[in-house]
């Protein structure tokens, strides 16, 4: 997870969150046209619920395999035209990988805690 610095201001941290959601989708899209994501709003609001690091590793391959689902190019105008319709099945896909996300974050630190513990056993 990325370092926030003590000094840093929520504002500034929200904005990089938009910048990397937008960037996200962006290459998805395989555009350098801010332009080409008008429309897609829900996505883009899904993408910003990862965290940053996951955007480019896990959001962008998600949207490029349900573009391919459906048989549609996200890199193509008319195969993001197509499947406009269908954005809030992607942005559902976007919100479930957080959830997993959060999921794995939340074993993790349980698992973590239990060791430090001593509560599994294998430190006897």
């Amino acid at each position: 997870m990325a370092h926030i610095p003590n000094d840093a201001r929520i504002d500034d941290l929200i904005i990089d969150n938009m910048v990397s959601a937008k960037d996200a989708c962006m290459k998805a899209f395989g555009t350098a046209d801010v332009d080409d994501l008008i429309g897609w709003e829900r996505m883009l609001a899904a993408m910003r619920g990862l965290p940053m690091e996951a955007m480019e590793q896990m959001g962008v391959p998600l949207i490029q395999k349900a573009f391919a689902a459906f048989g549609k190019d996200p890199t193509q105008p008319r195969g993001r035209e197509a499947m406009l319709p269908f954005q809030d099945i992607i942005a559902l896909g976007l919100q479930d990988a957080m959830t997993l996300v959060m999921q794995q974050m939340e074993r993790t630190q349980r698992s973590a805690a239990a060791l430090r513990g001593g509560q599994t056993g294998l430190l006897k």
